[in-house]
């Protein structure tokens, strides 16, 4: 399916494409404009669906989808995979087996994102979902997994400040954490 986003652009008769928007927008030609459609997404979901991106001309390869480009700019867009056409039915197995195979999974899918030629770390908002990420991450680890927060300095009655969470994060395992806070809810 693919680890690494690509990113494309098709303007001035030329194709650019590159694994980071930042590396498309060294193109002096590329149009520097906020995507409506994906900004609303964005504001709604926390997520921008592919192939949109917060750049109007500026497109994101949906996973386990290849592209076919002409030169007049008509994008092929065709999937090679679907998930849930390989869904296994557990109906038989029991609460035990179920929890090993996802965890099994989840183990997996943190392996193949640890490969990297630069240093990484965890995004720990203190949820439930980034703290077993960074706990999977840091299996195997020889030294502290760098884990970063962003929170605000306030509780706010529309927002889940879960920074606490992830401060107490470090403590229970082999991590060392960076914290952020906003002055204050926009």
């Amino acid at each position: 399916m693919g680890i690494k986003p690509v990113y494309y652009s098709f303007h001035d008769g030329r194709l650019v494409f590159a694994s980071e928007i930042k590396a498309l927008l060294e193109d002096p030609q590329q149009r520097r404009a906020v995507d409506e459609e994906a900004f609303f997404h964005y504001l709604s979901f926390l997520a921008t669906p592919s192939p949109m991106t917060l750049f109007e001309g500026i497109r994101k390869v949906p996973n386990a989808t290849w592209l076919r480009i002409s030169e007049d700019g008509t994008v092929e867009e065709q999937r090679y995979w679907d998930a849930l056409a390989d869904a296994e039915d557990l109906t038989g197995a029991t609460e035990d087996e179920i929890a090993a195979r996802v965890l099994d999974e989840l183990r997996t899918s943190v392996r193949y994102r640890k490969i990297s030629d630069v240093p990484m770390g965890v995004f720990l908002s203190g949820g439930i979902d980034s703290s077993a990420a960074a706990a999977l991450f840091s299996e195997g680890e020889g030294s502290a997994v760098k884990t970063f927060s962003i929170g605000y300095d306030e509780e706010y009655e529309s927002y889940a400040n879960e920074t606490h969470f992830a401060s107490s994060w470090p403590r229970r395992s082999a991590a060392s954490t960076m914290r952020s806070f906003c002055p204050r809810k926009t």
